[in-house]
């Protein structure tokens, strides 16, 4: 019987990060462990809990509004202006606060909005650590895991 990780390539990994992509190419996930407090060990030893949060990095496009050339909006990739809605309703949630978290993050506001279209899953991932910095990442995953050192250790090895 196979394990789940014998269907994942790892692209990075470090103490509080692992981008990992399928090994067909597909489904590129990001899992941020942000420490959310301690328990005490059967030993009396007090140990980390972590909150593991899974970011899938989606790809967009930026696409000129028709009205209005001086506008773009942050869609996704698969976008078609056969689509029934509006260009604006595609847009994706955080894209109205781009300005600001780029600022947090001491990038350009056009740049950090093309590191979404990047084809290389690293760069989409370090748009979205922005975002998940700015917003939180439960903004991305409201159903985090909730692992102690050890098991996070088992999870990411």
């Amino acid at each position: 019987m196979s394990s789940w990780k014998d269907e994942w390539k790892t692209i990075y990994q470090s103490n509080t990060e692992w981008l990992r992509i399928r090994k067909n190419g597909t489904e590129p996930t990001l899992e941020v462990a942000i420490e959310v407090g301690t328990y005490e060990d059967k030993e009396g030893f007090e140990q980390k809990k972590f909150h593991v949060y899974r970011v899938e990095i989606e790809r967009f496009k930026l696409v000129s509004d028709p009205n209005d050339v001086n506008t773009s909006y942050l869609v996704p990739e698969n976008y078609s202006p056969s689509w029934l809605h509006p260009l604006a309703d595609y847009e994706a949630w955080f894209a109205r606060d781009l300005e600001k978290i780029a600022r947090t993050v001491g990038e350009e506001p056009l740049n950090l909005a093309k590191q979404f279209t990047s084809k290389d899953p690293k760069i989409r991932a370090g748009a979205y650590n922005a975002i998940g910095g700015y917003h939180g990442f439960a903004n991305f995953d409201d159903d985090p895991l909730e692992l102690d050192e050890p098991d996070l250790n088992k999870r990411w090895k």
